[in-house]
């Protein structure tokens, strides 16, 4: 009885520990930003987009440090919520790396 509490203790430390660790490398989706779209030309070196923010097509469209995320299809942008009106098919965003 008591290695099977070992045990499930041992299993929901690890869980617990794993899903901490997702959340630091992914960013937890209930403070994570929604996609923007800001259209095909939205975003430009003279009108950086900000964080989450897109149309952009490279990083100088991008405010500050932030980088534009490059994705196919739907592929979830780091640190940005995904889905809704913002959420645009193969366009990309700003991201904070």
């Amino acid at each position: 009885m008591r290695s099977s509490l070992v045990r499930s203790f041992a299993l929901v430390a690890l869980w617990s520990t794993m899903q901490m660790q997702m959340t630091q490398v992914q960013g937890s989706p209930e403070t994570a930003p929604s996609l923007k779209d800001r259209g095909v030309e939205g975003c430009s070196s003279s009108s950086p987009c900000s964080k989450c923010s897109g149309d952009c097509d490279s990083d100088a469209e991008c405010a500050g440090s932030l980088k534009c995320f490059q994705r196919d299809n739907y592929t979830p942008v780091p640190g940005c919520s995904a889905g809704g009106g913002g959420d645009v098919k193969w366009h990309d965003y700003c991201y904070d790396t």
